[in-house]
C-alpha cells in the first residue's frame, strides 16, 4: 500500500488509460471502504474495513482498486467462517 504523498503523486501521474472508455483522464484518490457480505443470512457478520487507493476515470466514472493479501485473508476468513492460525 502506498502511504507517503510523494509516491502517491508519482503514482497518480503514471496511471494507465481507462479500460472501458480508453480515456487517459484518471485520478488516484484515497478511500475508506466498509465491505459487507451479501444476503440476509450475513447481517450478523462483521464488516471488513479497507483503506485503499482508488483510481477513478473522470470521463466515465469507472473505478478500480486492488485488494491486498491481508484483506483477502480477512474476507475469506469471514466468508468461510473459519479462523486461520
Amino acid at each position: 500500500m502506498i502511504t507517503d504523498h510523494a509516491t502517491l503523486l508519482c503514482y497518480s501521474v503514471y496511471v494507465m488509460a481507462c479500460t472501458p472508455c480508453k480515456s487517459p483522464d484518471r485520478r488516484v484518490f484515497t478511500a475508506e471502504m466498509n465491505i459487507h457480505f451479501p444476503g440476509r443470512e450475513n447481517l450478523d457478520k462483521p464488516t471488513v474495513w479497507a483503506f485503499h487507493l482508488v483510481t477513478i476515470c473522470v470521463n466515465c466514472g469507472c473505478g478500480e482498486f486492488m485488494v491486498h493479501d491481508e484483506l483477502l485473508h480477512q474476507l475469506n476468513e469471514h466468508e468461510t467462517g473459519s479462523k486461520a492460525s
